[in-house]
């Protein structure tokens, strides 16, 4: 029999996870892919009419309803699919309210876009992950693009390690050649930041982060989202030296990361960012809170400069003024680079997709 392959989203916003999404599908038959997404509030979907047979958006409300309605929706469109390939928590959340006896015959595939640790801090969170647990415990396979996450599923109880798969988030790079960094030491030190505008990404922080910092500073923000006005308007909190731009959405980041001499990411969570390895194809390093993906990446690669208050952030731009330390970063930056394309050209996850792996 034909595999038919149904993928399950929550929503599509023009994150890092609809480019990770994108990569998946670009590798796959288009002939065998149908694209759910469950709830409201999604970006502009044209561009997926190249990438799957059929798109259905179920706008459904982020609401107990519209989950339950949801799991209702995915029952009735389960019997003509072979795999189920479900993204991210929400997703998850709604798979485990489906009787166990309706996926019993599928190959089921379950993906982690955070760490199961920063999912659990509230009582809400905590009731999720019944119905998370739930379905995660049933698939074949759950995959991330950190290993950290699923060390964490197993010790969370998601899944067992022999059904854990380290899946680099596959992307299309947006160069083969790093670009040089800037000559010289610099005077003002240009940072370029992407990412929906929401309280997650920690764009409302950066006020705050600057206020020790004594070199001049320029922000470019890239992205749209809820806090839009608050993130608009945060420039008339710093001093008149420093500069923060909020430049939209864009379709191409490549022009921004050379422009700068490192990207910026005060975020409060985060998994394995898309954004982080565009501007590594790029031969710029990242500037980051101190989360535990950041500290992997240092370890790994040291390329990645971590801050946790302002004044480890005045520190971490002093070097990078430095047009020896700027240079230092690009090539650990490639050395990455390279180590994450042999990763994706050896993905396993898309031998699953297409029946290769039982």
């Amino acid at each position: 029999m034909k595999n038919s392959i149904l993928i399950v989203c929550p929503w599509l916003m023009n994150g890092g996870a609809q480019k990770a999404l994108i990569g998946i599908l670009k590798r796959l038959p288009k002939s065998e892919i149908k694209l759910l997404i469950l709830f409201s509030g999604n970006t502009d979907l044209t561009e997926f009419d190249k990438y799957a047979n059929n798109t259905l958006v179920l706008n459904h409300s982020r609401s107990v309803s519209g989950i339950v309605r949801a799991a209702r929706d995915i029952r009735h469109q389960l019997k003509d699919f072979q795999t189920v390939y479900s993204l991210m928590r929400a997703s998850h959340l709604v798979m485990g309210l489906i009787p166990k006896r309706s996926l019993k015959d599928k190959r089921l595939i379950g993906s982690l876009h955070q760490l199961p640790s920063s999912d659990r801090t509230t009582f809400i969170g905590k009731l999720e992950d019944l119905l998370v647990k739930r379905y995660l415990r049933q698939v074949d396979y759950i995959t991330a693009p950190s290993k950290r996450a699923l060390a964490e599923a197993v010790e969370y109880g998601y899944s067992e390690d022999k059904k854990c798969i380290y899946e680099p988030n596959i992307i299309d790079f947006i160069s083969n050649k790093a670009l040089d960094v800037r000559q010289g030491d610099l005077d003002v030190i240009k940072l370029v930041a992407a990412g929906r505008l929401t309280d997650q990404k920690g764009f409302d922080r950066i006020p705050e982060l600057l206020k020790q910092v004594t070199l001049p500073v320029h922000i470019k923000i890239l992205g749209d989202g809820p806090d839009r006005d608050k993130i608009h308007n945060i420039s008339r909190d710093l001093s008149p030296e420093n500069k923060v731009e909020l430049v939209g959405h864009v379709d191409d980041v490549g022009p921004y990361i050379d422009w700068s001499d490192a990207i910026f990411m005060p975020s409060r969570a985060e998994l394995n960012p898309v954004f982080v390895w565009e501007a590594f194809s790029r031969g710029r390093g990242v500037v980051a809170s101190e989360l535990p993906v950041f500290k992997d990446l240092r370890n790994e690669y040291n390329c990645v400069i971590l801050f946790s208050d302002t004044n480890d952030l005045e520190t971490g731009l002093q070097k990078l003024k430095y047009q020896c330390f700027r240079e230092e970063l690009m090539e650990h930056a490639i050395r990455a680079t390279s180590d994450y394309r042999k990763s994706i050209e050896t993905s396993k996850l898309i031998e699953v997709l297409k029946g290769k792996m039982s």
